[in-house]
């Protein structure tokens, strides 16, 4: 059916297609409902831990990590971490001091939308702190996490918390539509489970 759109004093034909049922494509989402039910269903850290790592997985990632800076009391905070990156990428992270430098903790701290650690290393150039920011992100490169994407996470008690996935190939789509939307889904639900085991005293 065409469309005439008024441009000026002419119209302008648009031939815009009528979409179907049968022009379509329903892809099956990789986060489906099963997988998020089995999530909820987690009744400790390590059981949600193999969850994610399966979810992520299906997503394209090989790594991720979860963390929220929770308060313990009116005078104290303390920082959650569930590790799903290589353990001597996290053994020296904490070595090296690079919690508060990183460009993805900054983020997150400020900020609910998700953005790419690219954009984050052009942000942190653009404000002055970009050697730092250069340094934390070819050194993740060199242990494997060549591409990523940071996920703000906020409310359920934490003062902030976060959610990263990261691939090993510099050329995931992590941008594309589908991966982006089920991986922000994702993280939601991670840190509402999480924050469930994190409040209970046996977790």
């Amino acid at each position: 059916m065409p469309i005439y759109l008024a441009i000026g004093s002419k119209p302008a034909r648009y031939d815009a297609p009528i979409m179907t049922a049968t022009t379509v494509h329903y892809q099956r989402p990789r986060v489906d409902a099963e997988l998020l039910g089995k999530l909820m269903a987690c009744t400790t850290i390590e059981s949600l831990t193999a969850v994610v790592q399966t979810a992520a997985e299906r997503l394209g990632f090989e790594h991720w990590i979860y963390g929220a800076l929770m308060p313990i009391s009116p005078t104290r905070t303390e920082e959650f971490v569930i590790n799903g990156y290589p353990e001597e990428w996290r053994q020296h992270y904490l070595q090296a001091h690079y919690t508060f430098a990183d460009p993805t903790v900054r983020y997150a701290r400020e900020n609910a939308v998700p953005s790419l650690w690219d954009d984050l290393a052009t942000r942190a150039a653009l404000s002055g702190q970009g050697n730092r920011a250069k340094i934390i992100f070819n050194e993740a490169r060199a242990f494997g996490l060549a591409k990523g994407v940071c996920i703000p996470l906020h409310g359920l008690g934490c003062i902030f918390g976060m959610m990263s996935y990261a691939s090993t190939d510099p050329r995931h789509p992590i941008m594309e539509s589908s991966v982006h939307a089920e991986a922000t889904l994702l993280a939601t639900y991670v840190h509402q489970v999480a924050s469930l085991l994190i409040s209970r005293p046996h977790a």
